[in-house]
């Protein structure tokens, strides 16, 4: 079903449920408005749910959990609010998971408002290859169980309130292509393991609270087109040891 760009307006009927052999879903930039209802859980053959560029609010249902097949979910530019529900972590077909603030220039509402931690059972995801938590208002640390995630080519969470060290875990995510980490809080030191990411073409550390040394081992990124690390006040320079 693709009703995209069509100024639909009120909220998405629960009565869509009722269609269990849709694959696809389409209602993006719209002016959809309300939650998102419990009932779009039931459809076990959907594939491709877009909701992004509306006026949804409330939190993201559990109930979605239930898509087994699901392997495009994208929420982003809405007014969604509470935490990231664990259970997203459930969804191992998933490929895509965008939920991040676009800044658009229709008067669409301007960001998510996804609140709590980073669910470390996103780690369960296996095949993720996009994963996009940017603008919202997530706290806490970044889950160790990231370095489950075999398959990311983008990993964006940038613009949150996200502290802590970068764990070391993350050596594992061979295949990342984009890291972009700035506008948080994180600290300590940039890990070392970061120059094993061969195929990072961007990296992104800016505006954080890291310290001590840049490490050399950034050199064996032959990739790396983007390195910003400004507005780190404590990092000081390039380690020759």
């Amino acid at each position: 079903m693709y009703l995209a760009l069509n100024n639909l307006y009120g909220p998405i009927p629960s009565e869509l449920g009722n269609l269990k052999h849709l694959t696809n879903l389409e209602l993006s930039v719209n002016q959809l408005s309300g939650s998102i209802p419990i009932t779009l859980g039931g459809l076990p053959e959907l594939k491709i749910l877009y909701l992004y560029s509306n006026q949804l609010f409330g939190p993201i249902p559990s109930e979605l959990e239930n898509l087994k097949n699901l392997i495009d979910l994208e929420l982003s530019a809405n007014q969604l609010s509470g935490s990231i529900p664990i259970t997203l972590g459930d969804l191992t077909e998933l490929k895509i998971l965008p939920l991040y603030f676009n800044q658009l220039s229709s008067p669409i509402p301007t960001r998510n408002r996804i609140g709590g931690s980073i669910p470390p059972e996103i780690g369960n995801v296996k095949g993720l290859l996009g994963l996009d938590l940017s603008s919202n208002h997530l706290i806490g640390q970044i889950p160790k169980e990231f370095g489950k995630l075999t398959s990311p080519i983008r990993l964006l969470v940038q613009n949150n309130s996200i502290s802590g060290n970068i764990p070391g875990k993350f050596v594992s995510l061979a295949k990342l292509e984009s890291l972009d980490l700035s506008d948080n809080r994180l600290n300590g030191s940039i890990p070392t393991c970061i120059g094993d990411f061969v195929h990072l073409f961007q990296l992104n550390l800016s505006n954080n609270k890291f310290g001590q040394n840049i490490p050399k081992e950034i050199g064996r990124m032959t990739q790396l087109d983007v390195l910003d690390l400004s507005y780190n006040v404590e990092l000081q320079s390039l380690s020759t040891k």
